[in-house]
């Protein structure tokens, strides 16, 4: 798909409640994701083992340290809330184990916060909608009580092997500042030199209200 077929410049982010993706423990692992309110962090382990993992961070812009302990466990969780983590340190005993570490945020209720984490900004696309090209009232009009919207918008991406969308990411196009849902994926290949694309079916997520 050609570059100058897209007219939209997207933000493109993924809902998620991962604080840290699977990987090999460390001295200190830096945290980028943080929650969107107070809560708690779990640590997983891939297998059971014996040592210590200390959790960085701040609740109101107080600083607070909290050490977990495993004994031939896989699983622990703070008693401490946060609202911005910094680091996870490891100590030896967890760094020579073999296992692997995962978090994420838990809830007071005990369920998973949704987190926002950018996958790519000002990327241009080409979003189709049925029936037109353009921004109609009738595009988000349920005049019916019970109804819901009924817009079936698709988007084309151009293919890059920095990043690749999902379902449920969330794709906001910056001049309308509509927001769409990701609802399916397919990777479109291309024969004849011509580039690959992503083609997304969407649905809306926050509809277009104003310019102003």
């Amino acid at each position: 798909m050609l570059i100058s077929m897209c007219e939209n410049i997207i933000l493109l982010q993924r809902r998620s409640s991962i604080v840290l993706e699977s990987q090999a423990p460390s001295a200190s692992i830096s945290i980028t994701s943080q929650p969107r309110t107070r809560c708690t962090v779990q640590l997983n382990l891939s297998s059971n083992s014996t040592g210590s993992i200390i959790v960085n961070g701040s609740l109101d812009g107080v600083s607070r340290s909290e050490t977990l302990s495993y004994s031939s466990s896989k699983f622990a969780c703070t008693a401490f809330q946060y609202d911005t983590l910094t680091t996870f340190e490891c100590d030896s005993n967890i760094i020579a184990s073999g296992s692997e570490i995962s978090s994420k945020y838990i809830g007071l209720d005990g369920g998973s916060i949704e987190i926002l984490s950018t996958i790519v900004d000002n990327y241009p696309v080409n979003i189709s909608r049925p029936g037109s090209q353009t921004i109609h009232a009738a595009d988000q009009r349920s005049d019916t009580f019970g109804t819901f919207i009924k817009e079936g918008p698709f988007v084309h991406i151009p293919y890059s092997e920095v990043f690749f969308p999902k379902v449920n990411d969330l794709m906001t196009e910056k001049y309308t500042r509509e927001v769409f849902s990701i609802r399916g994926v397919q990777l479109i290949q291309q024969l004849r030199g011509r580039a690959m694309f992503w083609r997304c079916n969407m649905e809306i997520y926050t509809p277009f209200t104003s310019l102003s």
